[in-house]
């Protein structure tokens, strides 16, 4: 009996024991969970907050584009594209804006575009046609020769995984290009500015007039030659040190653009170096603004012309706004 009596103690010396430990244990799952939940609270606000500055970031670099000055001797603000306008173009071109400008059309001062697409941002041997793609969305900002200087922002988010994006612009702005990119809108990843990065970025902005055309007639900075029945070279000069670069037009039978090729497009490599490579835009599914009556192409496919053809883009245009003088 008495041996009976004695276990009673022992066993509520355990039981008290076990409560003990359990209260331990829980009391620091509670502290992990807070820590967590601290950690995760100070990651949103920090994310919040370089969300916040990559925001006013991209608005400052779109008024430093869509707000600079026109270019001096320009006094164009108030007429309208006329015949005259087309007259000295060739052919082929002057048939393109007659189907892109309904008539009586204004100079265009910007365009705002609202695009969804796919990227892919690695050259790989091998990579088959629907591999590699990265979702992509932007919205572009753009001003239009020849009453705004060229330049252009490109405010883009990718997906390269899950929970992993990265967001920033490709930009021309001021005669310089810049490209500037972080990984989840905090962590740097791609901040610069170089000459090679001028050219490819001037290109960029000639190969996508398409989207605001009436940077495309004769004027200071940008000129026309005729290279066959179909097809014409636009050269574009942005000033005084910036680039002078050229692209080829092609243009089908009904006035509609099909495509802009360049044979010196600057592509960076992966160890810093830069390339010059031939390079395609194609033009596709035009539409109409219901506002201006412009005609524009809403899906954009961009492709590096390598030993083998390597389609990198594909961009479709949901919303388009375009301001006129």
């Amino acid at each position: 009996m008495r041996a009976t009596l004695d276990v009673v103690p022992a066993a509520f010396a355990l039981l008290g024991a076990a409560r003990d430990g359990l209260a331990s244990r829980l009391r620091a799952r509670r502290a992990a969970r807070d820590a967590l939940l601290a950690a995760l609270a100070a990651a949103a606000a920090a994310g919040a907050a370089a969300s916040l500055w990559l925001n006013a970031a991209i608005a400052a670099k779109v008024e430093a584009v869509v707000g600079a000055p026109g270019p001096a001797g320009v006094s164009r603000a108030s007429a309208a594209v006329a015949d005259a306008d087309l007259a000295s173009l060739p052919p082929p071109v002057a048939r393109y804006l007659r189907y892109a400008l309904p008539r009586g059309s204004r100079l265009l001062t910007r365009v705002r575009l609202r695009q969804v697409g796919v990227f892919r941002f690695r050259i790989q041997t091998g990579l088959r046609a629907g591999e590699g793609w990265k979702k992509v969305a932007a919205v572009q900002h753009a001003a239009a020769l020849p009453l705004r200087p060229p330049g252009y922002v490109w405010a883009a988010t990718v997906w390269l995984a899950p929970g992993l994006w990265v967001r920033g612009w490709d930009a021309y702005a001021g005669g310089r290009g810049h490209m500037f990119w972080r990984v989840l809108s905090a962590l740097p990843l791609i901040s610069s500015a170089a000459p090679e990065i001028d050219q490819s970025a001037l290109l960029r902005y000639l190969t996508e007039a398409v989207y605001y055309p009436t940077a495309l007639l004769p004027s200071p900075g940008l000129s026309w030659t005729p290279v066959g029945e179909h097809a014409a070279r636009a050269t574009l000069t942005a000033g005084p040190g910036s680039p002078t670069v050229a692209a080829v037009f092609h243009f089908g039978p009904g006035g509609e653009a099909l495509c802009a090729k360049t044979e010196d497009r600057a592509r960076p490599l992966e160890d810093g170096s830069v390339v010059s490579d031939a390079h395609t835009v194609e033009y596709s599914r035009w539409a109409t603004d219901p506002a201006t009556g412009i005609r524009y192409p809403s899906r954009l496919t961009m492709t590096w012309d390598l030993l083998r053809p390597f389609p990198y883009g594909k961009l479709d245009v949901v919303e388009y706004s375009a301001w006129e003088a």
